[in-house]
C-alpha cells in the first residue's frame, strides 16, 4: 500500500517537471472555482440586501402606524421606529451567519430545536403584522389581502434565512479555493492529493500519538500495580509477624497450662495429706473441745476458812 501510493507520487511529481502547462490547468480551475464563489457571494449578497431594504422599509413604516412614533422621537439622532426596524431587520440574517459560521462551538438550541427556527418564525410574524397594518389603511377587507400579506412575509423571511446560508457557505468555498491557489502558486501541486496525504500523516500522527498514550497508560498501571503488590507484601509481613507473635504467646500460654496441670498434679499427694491433717486436727479439736467440757464439769472442793486475827490473840497469851 505504501509503495503503491509513493510510486502514484513519483509518477505525479514526474508529471509536473515534464508539463509546465499542468501548473497552469491548476491554476486556472482554483482561480475559476474563487471567481465563482466571489461572484456568488456578491449576488446572493445583493439579493439579500434587496429583500432586508425592503423588509427595512415595511417595517419602518407599520412601526410608526404601531407604535404611533413619529421622527421627532429619536435614540442617538436616530429615529425609534428606524432603529426598531433596522433591529428586527438584520437580527435574522446576523444569527443566521453566527450559526452557520460556526463561530459559536455549539449551536445555541430550545427543546432541541435550534434558535434559528424560532426567529425564522418570529422574523414572519413581524412581517405579516407589519405589512397587514399597512393594507388596513385601505377600505378594503378583501381575504386575499391577508393572504397576500403573509405570502410575502414568508418569501422574505425565508430568502433572508437561505441567502444568509448560502453566502457563508459560497465564503467556504472562497477561501477554500483561495488556499488551493496559494498552494499551487508556491509549489506547483495539485493540493488535493496533498490534503489527503496530509489526512493520512495527520491520522498516522493520532494513531502514534495514541500508541503512546496508551504507552504510557500501560506503565503507569505496571507502576501502580508494582506498588500495590509492594503495599500488600508489607501488609503481609506485617501480618505474618502478628501472626508469629500470637503464635508464641499461645505457646507460652500453652507451656504454662500444661506446667499448671503437672502442679496441681504434684499437688494431689500433698492435698490428701493435708486433709488427713485437717481430719486428724479436727478430731484433736473436738477431742481437747470435750477435755474442756470436762474440765469445766470437775468440783474442786472450797478451801477452809481460818480466822486470821484469832490465832494472833492466842499467840499473844502464850508470850
Amino acid at each position: 500500500m505504501n509503495e503503491f501510493s509513493s510510486n502514484n507520487q513519483e509518477k505525479l511529481y514526474e508529471q509536473i517537471e515534464n508539463k509546465k502547462e499542468y501548473r497552469e490547468q491548476l491554476e486556472d480551475r482554483y482561480r475559476n472555482q474563487e471567481n465563482t464563489a466571489f461572484f456568488a457571494i456578491c449576488l446572493f449578497t445583493t439579493f439579500l440586501l434587496i429583500s432586508s431594504i425592503a423588509q427595512f422599509a415595511i417595517l419602518d413604516y407599520a412601526f410608526e402606524i404601531l407604535l404611533n412614533l413619529d421622527n421627532y422621537e429619536q435614540i442617538f439622532n436616530i429615529p425609534i421606529k428606524t432603529l426598531i426596524s433596522l433591529l428586527v431587520t438584520a437580527f435574522l440574517p446576523v444569527a443566521c451567519i453566527i450559526d452557520e459560521s460556526g463561530i459559536l462551538q455549539k449551536r445555541l438550541k430550545f427543546l432541541g430545536i435550534s434558535l434559528i427556527w424560532f426567529l425564522f418564525f418570529a422574523d414572519i410574524c413581524l412581517t405579516f403584522r407589519a405589512i397587514s397594518t399597512i393594507s388596513s389603511i385601505s377600505a378594503s377587507k378583501d381575504i386575499w389581502i391577508a393572504v397576500t400579506s403573509l405570502v410575502i412575509a414568508a418569501v422574505l423571511s425565508t430568502s433572508t434565512l437561505y441567502l444568509s446560508g448560502a453566502i457563508v457557505k459560497l465564503f467556504h468555498n472562497w477561501e477554500k479555493a483561495r488556499n488551493y491557489l496559494k498552494t499551487v502558486n508556491i509549489y506547483g501541486v495539485d493540493p488535493k492529493p496533498l490534503y489527503k496525504d496530509a489526512e493520512q500523516i495527520k491520522l498516522s500522527e493520532e494513531k502514534e500519538a495514541a500508541k503512546q498514550e496508551a504507552k504510557e497508560a500501560r506503565e503507569e498501571l505496571e507502576e501502580e500495580k508494582a506498588r500495590y503488590e509492594e503495599q500488600i507484601i508489607s501488609q503481609e509481613t506485617k501480618y505474618t509477624q502478628k501472626i508469629q507473635g500470637l503464635e508464641d504467646k499461645l505457646i507460652n500460654y500453652k507451656e504454662y497450662s500444661d506446667s499448671m496441670f503437672e502442679l496441681k498434679k504434684n499437688f494431689n499427694p500433698v492435698k490428701k495429706l493435708i486433709v488427713d491433717f485437717a481430719s486428724q486436727g479436727k478430731n484433736i479439736f473436738e477431742k481437747l473441745s470435750s477435755l474442756d467440757e470436762s474440765v469445766k464439769e470437775l468440783n474442786f472442793p472450797q478451801p477452809p476458812q481460818i480466822d486470821v486475827s484469832l490465832d494472833s490473840n492466842i499467840g499473844k497469851a502464850h508470850v
